[in-house]
């Protein structure tokens, strides 16, 4: 398994795959076709790409580190042997934080009820302050309005925190989040809304 998710690359990945002047959309379709042709140096570039944030976005699902790291791994494993039968994509980041929520759920939903209760209750807790710095207040480092944020954040729905971490963190438009959390377009239109509009009432 080792094998497929560490393959070693011929050349830096990019220089093969990132040409002068192109899109990011561009360069994930040319890694992606890559990959789906076989190539593992475009398997290791996507790993090492993505690996880091879809670690950041399994745990708010699950403190277990174990079940994060077999979940991506999976995800890569069952990626790699489907290769040539995957749709195409522009857009890599989205196309593989459908598939680790989708696994991830289906394993805390197999939990038990209190378990999984636990698991889902610490859920984007450890992005409050990265949310309450970065998204909304930016440079405001003042001890009281970031105490005051992080209760707004604290009193959104998990939907919510889920929409905008996947927009702000992430950098997905909401039609990319819908299909990552199974929702409409409006509707994820609608929470992330809802929760930017409770954030800002702090200030």
């Amino acid at each position: 398994m080792e094998a497929v998710l560490r393959p070693e690359p011929l050349v830096a990945a990019d220089r093969v795959f990132l040409r002068p002047g192109s899109s990011t959309s561009e360069h994930d379709r040319l890694v992606w076709d890559a990959f789906r042709s076989g190539s593992r140096e475009a398997l290791d570039a996507i790993f090492r790409a993505h690996v880091s944030g879809l670690y950041a976005y399994g745990s708010k699902f699950t403190k277990d580190r174990e079940t994060v790291l077999d979940c991506i791994q999976d995800l890569f494993v069952e990626l790699w042997n489907r290769r040539q039968s995957i749709s195409p994509t522009n857009c890599i980041r989205y196309y593989l934080l459908k598939g680790l929520r989708r696994r991830i759920t289906r394993v805390v939903h197999g939990a038990k009820r209190s378990e999984m209760a636990s698991q889902m209750a610490g859920y984007l807790d450890e992005t409050i302050d990265f949310s309450a710095e970065h998204i909304l207040v930016a440079q405001e480092t003042e001890q009281t309005t970031r105490a005051r944020l992080k209760r707004a954040v604290e009193n959104l729905t998990r939907r919510q925190r889920e929409s905008i971490h996947l927009k702000f963190y992430h950098g997905l438009d909401n039609a990319s989040i819908a299909e990552v959390m199974g929702l409409t377009e409006a509707s994820v239109h609608t929470l992330v809304s809802q929760a930017v509009q409770a954030l800002r009432s702090v200030f």
